[in-house]
């Protein structure tokens, strides 16, 4: 099944090139309507029997990106022009949804869906749909208005990991570089990541038949992963400490002018065990009651480091932004306790 590069092109054709993407066996109530954008995009949805690789995704990715570069940001010679992220499937996982769209601001924005079965599929293809959607309505991206003062936001990207009877995680992030930063140098880039757990006692409530729960979680962006990347240092991260649920963060990412946004904290509490000398920062998650336990939980981190200006244009590593939920059957035996973890991550590029 080849992907659609999709156009400003006639009506009738954008509807018979949309339907030719879902996958035989798809619901009968899972439609894909006609998406109007006002740029190209790339959107694709399978099934187990015909997945969709990390590989044909960096092909797909560049093609539309060799097609789109009058939208890359012109710094005259000196930053980055464009910037994006390969999914890392670090378990058993398929991707059956993908999309990519740079918006007209220079943006790009990735969807990354992965399911462990075929009875997950429906609910990547609706979140899919959902992601779609979104794209398609300026009003629901990250505009300018919406960045903090002083920050540009290169690219935001969403990655769902269903397994059932597990549960599902996201890990979805912002990366922002630092417009005023006056040192030609030296590049200040941020990220804000967000990393959610739904367990299957939650996300299958109404079958009433799943019995697992959150057991614990962390995440961590590694600023200092490739060899060929921005010589990295870890200038700041948020939230800064140890925090016990429930409580309410109120976090602000530095250099000046610094990104501030609040974390809600339920019954869970929040360990920093960042380490600047590895230029990596780590926050564990874990769980202080049965109830948090059994619902969704989110958290929005972040941090932000200082890199060296390459000499050379080309592409460069800029961090890896790693999620690891672990969920537990509470009924299985002390002695042989079932855990299962669901654990994605994102390798960042930039060219220069």
């Amino acid at each position: 099944m080849k992907t659609k590069l999709y156009t400003g092109i006639p009506l009738f054709l954008v509807i018979l090139l949309v339907c030719t993407v879902v996958p035989p066996g798809a619901a009968e109530n899972q439609t894909l309507a006609p998406i109007n954008m006002s740029q190209p995009y790339v959107y694709e949805i399978r099934d187990l029997s015909n997945p969709i690789t990390e590989s044909e995704i960096i092909d797909l990715r560049s093609n539309l990106i060799s097609k789109q570069n009058h939208l890359f940001r012109s710094t005259e010679g000196d930053g980055p022009t464009l910037a994006y992220a390969n999914p890392r499937i670090l378990d058993n996982g398929t991707i059956v949804a993908y999309g990519f769209y740079i918006d007209p601001e220079g943006t790009t924005h990735q969807l990354i869906g992965v399911v462990n079965d075929e009875s997950c599929i429906d609910d990547m293809y609706e979140i899919a749909n959902q992601w779609l959607e979104n794209m398609s309505n300026e009003q629901n991206l990250l505009s300018s208005s919406d960045v903090q003062d002083g920050w540009d936001c290169f690219s935001q990207d969403d990655l769902y990991y269903e397994a059932e009877p597990y549960g599902l995680v996201e890990n979805n992030y912002e990366l922002y570089r630092n417009i005023e930063e006056d040192d030609p140098d030296q590049d200040c880039y941020a990220v804000k990541q967000f990393f959610s757990m739904e367990p299957g006692f939650h996300r299958w409530r109404e079958d009433n038949w799943s019995k697992w729960i959150s057991e614990s979680g962390f995440c961590w962006n590694d600023w200092s992963y490739a060899p060929n990347s921005l010589s990295s240092s870890l200038h700041n991260r948020q939230p800064f400490g140890t925090y016990v649920g429930p409580t309410t963060l109120q976090l602000s990412l530095y250099p000046e002018p610094c990104m501030s946004w609040s974390l809600i904290l339920d019954s869970v509490s929040i360990e920093d065990n960042s380490d600047p000398v590895t230029q990596t920062a780590r926050w564990d998650m874990s769980f202080n009651s049965a109830e948090a336990q059994k619902t969704i939980q989110g958290w929005r981190v972040g941090s932000s480091i200082l890199a060296d200006v390459p000499n050379v244009a080309g592409e460069y590593h800029l961090t890896r932004l790693y999620v690891d939920g672990k969920f537990v059957d509470p009924t299985s035996p002390w002695y042989d306790r079932q855990y299962r973890d669901l654990r994605t991550a994102w390798d960042f590029w930039v060219d220069y």
